[in-house]
This record gives C-alpha cells, structure tokens and sequence, in this order.
C-alpha cells in the first residue's frame, strides 16, 4: 500500500464515526416521556369540568414538536372523559420578599405546539377541559351572542331582565349546569400526545380520588354559573365595570395523585 492509499485510507476512517453517528441520530426517532407533579388541579366552572396539573416533558435522541396533548380520564364505573390541553402555564420566576412574601410571574401561551429538546427538561403546567362539552356549548353561545346583539340596551338591569328571560339563555344555562358530572370514587388518567414528527412516547398514567365532600365542593360552584353569565353580559355588552360586574370566586380542589409504572406505547 503506498503512502497515499495510506492516508486516503486514514483520511476515509476519520470521517466513519461522523457519518455513522449522523445516520444513527437520522434515522432515531425523539423518545419523549412526561412526568406529572404529584398533585392535581380540579374544578368546575363556566369552562366546564377541568383539569390542571404539571408535567416535566423529556425528549431523547432528537428535539420534537408536541402539538396535541390528551387526557382520557376513567371512573372506576367505567366511565369515559377526554380531556384536550386548553393553555400552557410557565413559572418564569418567584421572587421572595424580607418578609416571606413570595410573589410568582408566570406565562400563560394558547396550546399551539410545545418544543420539547434533549438538552433539557420542559417544564409546564397544562391546563385541560373536556373535548365534548366546548363542541356542544360552541353553537349555544353563538346562538346566545346573536340574541344578545339583537336586544336593544336601555338600562344594564333591563338588558339582564331581557336577555336571562330568552329560551337561548335558559337552553344555554342548562346544558352547562347538566355537564357536572365529578362524583366520588377512583379515577384513572392516561396521557396521549400528537406530534408531526414520527416519535416513542413513553405511556404515563396515574390515578387521583374524589370523595363524597370533594364532589361537594365542586358541585356548589354550580350556583355561580347564573351569576358569572349575567356579570359577563354586563362587562362585555352593557359597558359595566369589572369591580360592578365581577367574575364570581370559583372552589377548586387540590387533589394528590398515584402515578403508574410507565412503558412505550
């Protein structure tokens, strides 16, 4: 072999773990894992049932792009609800005052897509509503804003007196009062994602229970929902302030959870 061949050879073997560690890192697709926090968000408001909790996001391999993400939440009856991410909350600094005092600036962004790298963990609180109740409450609303555009405003009482006295705004607060459906016993929560890329996701599912007080509590915050519409009509249509018109103080539930051994799906 002569000195040239010897350093081509040479010079071809220098670039071999390059291109085989390019190839590799190509052709492995991102293995993202979520981790949940160990307590959970709960309520029932104008937004329907809701569900709250943070997740720690790991990518392995390549960064990807998360653009759906799921709950289906089960009764121990059977019962099936899903869940769909509503907003993304961040933590971007707490701030500890010389008395104690902690004040939190946080970052809440609309669920478009969620950047999740393999330099780091993601960390986020993602806030969930039910899929079924916005499709079904959706067309009730635009009927409801029709019917509050065709009223003339005289006074803000007259104008509440109108509008609460129409079959929409009686249609439309029944449905809502009909979706609470919390009830005592064990639930299971399985986690799904989408993402446009080709990705292993590692299952993550937990478990949280509701007692008969918990059901209570949520269910009281069904007296609020008349008066939180009303007051939304009043600030949005009839000029009246947030202080005269205030949204009502929503109970919420801070439950523990269980997590479950993960694997791949």
């Amino acid at each position: 072999m002569s000195a040239a061949d010897w350093l081509a050879y040479v010079g071809a073997a220098a670039w071999a773990p390059p291109i085989i560690s390019w190839i590799h890192g190509y052709y492995s697709k991102p293995v993202i894992s979520v981790y949940p926090a160990n307590a959970a968000e709960i309520g029932f408001t104008a937004l329907g049932p809701i569900f709250n909790l943070g997740f720690v996001f790991n990518c392995e391999n390549k960064k990807s792009l998360i653009t759906e993400f799921n709950l289906t939440i089960t009764h121990e009856d059977g019962a099936i609800r899903n869940f769909s991410w509503a907003s993304i909350n961040e933590t971007l600094s707490e701030i500890t005052d010389a008395f104690g005092g902690r004040q939190t600036v946080s970052r809440t962004q609309a669920p478009v897509a969620l950047k999740v790298v393999t330099e780091n963990l993601v960390d986020k609180i993602i806030r969930s509503t039910e899929v079924k109740f916005k499709d079904e409450m959706e067309p009730l609303n635009r009927m409801l804003l029709d019917k509050i555009n065709q009223t003339n405003l005289t006074s803000p009482d007259d104008f509440i007196a109108q509008i609460s006295s129409t079959a929409e705004y009686k249609k439309f607060m029944r449905t809502r009062e009909q979706w609470f459906w919390w009830r005592a016993g064990r639930y299971g929560v399985d986690v799904s994602i989408g993402s446009p890329n080709k990705v292993a996701f590692k299952r993550c599912s937990f478990e949280f229970r509701l007692e008969a007080l918990d059901v209570d509590i949520l269910k009281s915050n069904i007296n609020l929902l008349d008066l939180d519409s009303k007051n939304a009509i009043l600030r949005h249509f009839a000029g009246v302030s947030q202080n005269d018109a205030p949204e009502p103080r929503w109970k919420w539930l801070n439950i523990p959870i269980k997590a479950i051994q993960q694997n791949f799906q």
